[in-house]
């Protein structure tokens, strides 16, 4: 799935999530359907964003070297 398709499911339910709230705390007009409605979908596309990232997949961008400490210095390097 591409990350700009979880952008837009997690902003979809960011604002259905943000508008359900607005009305459970029985707060309805413009002002809070629009911050209520603006934050949740900012939120969820933020959320949708980090469901695509590598740390939250726990999947190392690079290899890890466990011998990167252990190299000998390489014989071809000549100081002048």
């Amino acid at each position: 799935m591409k990350t700009e398709t979880k952008r837009s499911i997690g902003a979809i339910i960011g604002l259905s999530t943000g508008i359900a709230l607005m009305w459970a705390l029985k707060l309805y007009g413009l002002v809070p359907g629009f911050i209520f409605g603006a934050g949740g979908a900012v939120a969820g596309g933020i959320l949708g964003e980090k469901w695509n990232s590598p740390v939250a997949k726990r999947i190392p961008t690079q290899p890890v070297d466990q011998d990167a400490d252990h190299q000998k210095p390489s014989s071809h390097t000549h100081e002048h």
